[in-house]
């Protein structure tokens, strides 16, 4: 086996491992940040593209009741816990 030989091998197997990258493990990967990333904005109770802008208050929440129901959050099925 010469030079030019052990180089065409060498990229054959840098392309496999490429191909593989692209085909298998890094759409899990983009997935998985993906879904974090929209759960994120749920649990922080706003969007979180360029800092944290908070949902607006919903008309339960400013209506001054002493229920339970304006204790929770937009979307949410328990009280917003404090960050």
């Amino acid at each position: 086996m010469d030079i030019k030989d052990f180089s065409n091998e060498l990229k054959k197997k840098k392309q496999r491992e490429v191909e593989q990258l692209l085909r298998r493990n890094l759409p899990v990967v983009i997935g998985r940040r993906a879904k974090d990333f929209h759960q994120g904005n749920f649990r922080k109770s706003g969007f979180q593209n360029t800092g944290l802008h908070p949902w607006p208050a919903m008309q339960r929440q400013n209506s001054g009741m002493k229920e339970a129901a304006p204790q929770y959050g937009p979307l949410l099925s328990s009280p917003v816990p404090q960050l």
